[in-house]
């Protein structure tokens, strides 16, 4: 609840898909300039989501810091994890 009221794009935003699959679902939310990427693993096993996005995010909840190169960022949730990524 503390990060969905610190991150308007949460509460406000438009949303897109952008990655969906059995295990792993990404979405956008987006409100102004602010945008905001939630991945989530349904999954037993860690995976990855390879987003087409550029620049530095930061996971919210884990204080991960990740870094896309060649505009694509890719990001490790583990089993049933979560990542929250603003810049």
């Amino acid at each position: 609840a503390k990060v969905r009221r610190e991150q308007n794009a949460l509460r406000r935003g438009s949303y897109e898909t952008l990655q969906a699959g059995d295990s792993l679902l990404a979405y956008s939310k987006k409100s102004g300039s602010e945008e905001v990427l939630v991945v989530l693993n349904r999954s037993d096993k860690a995976q990855t989501a390879v987003l087409n996005r550029s620049g530095s995010w930061t996971d919210a909840l884990s204080g991960n810091n990740y870094s896309a190169e060649l505009d694509q960022l890719l990001v490790e949730v583990p089993a049933f994890g979560t990542r929250i990524l603003s810049q």
